[in-house]
């Protein structure tokens, strides 16, 4: 029997616990990227350690009275709320932080009306290669791919052989490799057997 079962309402609010402020700001600030949450408005509620960092590094030293869409996304609250309204689960927007680039991912949260954004520093996660050891790996792969060529070469060569072997071996008529009443007991050796056919 497939459906769906779903909570009343008094047993899901049964269920909830409220949590210190501190104690979600220290799960917050276990998060490895920088995470932010705010209101509607755009007033910032809740603020982990590295985005207060990645805040400061911008040239805010100071969390208070910044503002989400003015100060730190530089975009048009309607914008985003726009997004979210067509359906969009998740809005992607790019910071410009004079050469540095970074990727803001904002959702919105509808029990709170609140907004989590999550930023992503493009040099974290493009970090650049060092040519060599770019080169180091390219050499890598192409050894590794010439290695597959000999063995496979190896493989199909052995095939070849074992093939030529069953046709010679399908040629040879076997009373002439054993002797009279050699074929029950198999008494021939190898060598015997060799003897008798190159002679």
């Amino acid at each position: 029997m497939a459906g769906r079962i779903v909570m009343p309402p008094i047993a899901e609010e049964g269920n909830r616990a409220s949590l210190p402020i501190g104690f979600v700001r220290g799960l917050l600030d276990t998060m490895e990227k920088p995470l932010i949450v705010a209101e509607r408005s755009g007033r910032l509620l809740l603020v982990n350690t590295r985005a207060r960092q990645f805040l400061e590094s911008s040239g805010h030293a100071t969390t208070p009275g910044l503002n989400l869409f003015n100060d730190l996304l530089k975009v048009d609250a309607r914008k985003i709320f726009g997004e979210i309204e067509k359906g969009e689960h998740e809005v992607e927007l790019q910071i410009q932080r004079g050469s540095e680039k970074s990727t803001a991912r904002v959702q919105w949260m509808p029990e709170s009306d609140w907004l989590v954004v999550e930023i992503e520093n493009e040099s974290e996660v493009l970090p650049s290669a060092d040519p060599a050891t770019q080169l180091t790996v390219q050499e890598l792969l192409q050894e590794r791919e010439i290695t597959y060529r000999n063995l496979l070469a190896a493989y199909l060569k052995l095939q070849e052989v074992n093939r030529q072997k069953t046709v010679f071996l399908s040629g040879v008529d076997v009373p002439e490799l054993l002797g009279f009443g050699e074929r029950e007991t198999g008494a021939a050796t190898p060598r015997e057997r060799s003897a008798r056919l190159s002679g």
